[in-house]
């Protein structure tokens, strides 16, 4: 995966897009959560569910966009990325999730 930068407030941060797990949203802020990590940027879910699609990432929810290589399980209404954090699962975007994941 390619890496982004993001605006850190003074500087712009290198950041490796697989490293990222999750992305919430907060009102008209974003949060990228690595595994060490939490950056805040100023940008919507809108703008950053397009840069981040072509990349293995999937919007689950109105306020999660999730690295779907990061997914342990998915439940009927959440899913967890590894064994530590459940995600809910947004009706409207349940089978656009289960058409994207590879399952037999």
């Amino acid at each position: 995966m390619q890496p982004i930068f993001i605006h850190t407030g003074k500087h712009f941060q290198r950041l490796e897009l697989s490293e990222v797990l999750w992305v919430e949203a907060l009102k008209d802020y974003i949060l990228l959560y690595t595994n060490d990590t939490r950056y805040i940027v100023n940008r919507t879910m809108k703008e950053i569910e397009k840069k981040l699609m072509p990349y293995n990432f999937c919007r689950v929810h109105r306020s999660f966009i999730v690295n779907m290589s990061h997914i342990s399980a998915i439940h009927s209404t959440s899913l967890m990325l590894g064994d530590q954090k459940e995600i809910p699962i947004g009706k409207m975007y349940r089978e656009l999730l289960l058409d994207r994941v590879k399952k037999l």
